[in-house]
C-alpha cells in the first residue's frame, strides 16, 4: 500500500500543479515525519491517501466515471471518502460533483455493513470532528502528535 501511495503522488502531483511544484512535493513528501509515521502503520490510511490523491486528479481531469468509482472504492475502504466531495467543490466541477456523490452514496448502500456504517460515519466522521473543534482537544492514540524522523529511526 505505502507504494501503491508513493506511486499514485508521483504520478499525479506533477499533474496537478505543474512538473516544478509537482517534483518538490513529491521530494517533500518522503522526507516529511509525518508521511514517514503515517506509512510505518497497517492501517487503510495508507489506501485513503492514494485514492485520495488519484481522485483529486480525476476530479481535475473531468474524468467523471473514474472519480465516481474512485469515489466508491474510497466509500468502502475508509470513512473520509466524503473528502471527495469537498475536492469536487473546490475545484468547482459540478459534473463531476454528481459522479463523486453517486459513488460515494452508493458506497454506503452496497457496503457489507449497511445500516450500521451510517451510524459509524455519524460517530467518527461527524462527531468526533465537531467535539475536536469544539474542545481543541482530540487525542486518539496520540495520533496528531507523531514522532520526527529520528525518533522513528531510533527504533
Amino acid at each position: 500500500m505505502n507504494a501503491i501511495f508513493v506511486f499514485a503522488f508521483a504520478f499525479a502531483a506533477p499533474k496537478i500543479a505543474g512538473p516544478i511544484a509537482g517534483g518538490a512535493a513529491v521530494f517533500g513528501l518522503l522526507f516529511s515525519s509525518q508521511f514517514l509515521r503515517d506509512i510505518s502503520e497497517l492501517r487503510p490510511v495508507v489506501l485513503a491517501m492514494a485514492l485520495s490523491v488519484v481522485g483529486m486528479w480525476a476530479i481535475v481531469n473531468k474524468k467523471n466515471w473514474l472519480a465516481g468509482t474512485i469515489a466508491l472504492i474510497y466509500g468502502m475502504t475508509h470513512l473520509s471518502g466524503y473528502m471527495m466531495i469537498m475536492m469536487a467543490i473546490m475545484v468547482m466541477h459540478w459534473s463531476t460533483l454528481g459522479f463523486v456523490c453517486a459513488g460515494w452514496l452508493l458506497s454506503f448502500l452496497i457496503h457489507p455493513n449497511f445500516p450500521h456504517n451510517i451510524y459509524y460515519f455519524y460517530l467518527n466522521g461527524l462527531l468526533v470532528p465537531w467535539y475536536a473543534a469544539k474542545t481543541g482537544v482530540l487525542e486518539l492514540g496520540a495520533e496528531f502528535f507523531p514522532i520526527d524522523t529520528q525518533q522513528l529511526l531510533n527504533c
